[in-house]
């Protein structure tokens, strides 16, 4: 069954609000490839990067009703790399963030997992940033 993959930036232009992600960072096998996947059905089904299991139980548990997407590489980077699923759009409220943060952040910010962080990239950034990004992904794009 075809799976919608949005980038994060075309989430930030739809949404026009800051974009939380989670990135995995353990998405290499032992022997330096890309995991093997399955894209069936959405975010349950896309299980092989280390600690993906356990935060998506944690948000199932302790926050359903916030949203999770699966996303795709950033625009900018000119070609599909990553894969689906590396990153992991999260649609926080204030409070299942506090929630989150409380569970799975240091007091200084970094991931209490090593396995992900989460981060902001907030839209003011994008909005700042746009024009550059394109002017880039063009000339690339011209350029090939």
């Amino acid at each position: 069954m075809p799976l919608l993959v949005r980038t994060p930036e075309k989430v930030l232009r739809k949404t026009r609000r800051n974009l939380y992600l989670i990135q995995f960072h353990q998405a290499l096998n032992d022997l330096g490839g890309m995991v093997h996947f399955h894209y069936e059905r959405g975010v349950d089904d896309i299980p092989d990067y280390p600690g993906r299991r356990d935060i998506l139980a944690w948000f199932k548990r302790e926050c359903p009703e916030v949203e999770l997407e699966n996303l795709g590489p950033w625009e900018w980077s000119g070609a599909i790399e990553g894969g689906i699923g590396i990153l992991l759009r999260v649609a926080f409220d204030k409070k299942s963030l506090a929630k989150y943060c409380a569970a799975w952040e240091n007091p200084d910010g970094s991931s209490k997992d090593p396995r992900w962080s989460c981060y902001i990239y907030p839209y003011a950034q994008y909005l700042k940033n746009a024009p550059e990004i394109r002017r880039i992904h063009k000339a690339t794009m011209d350029s090939i």
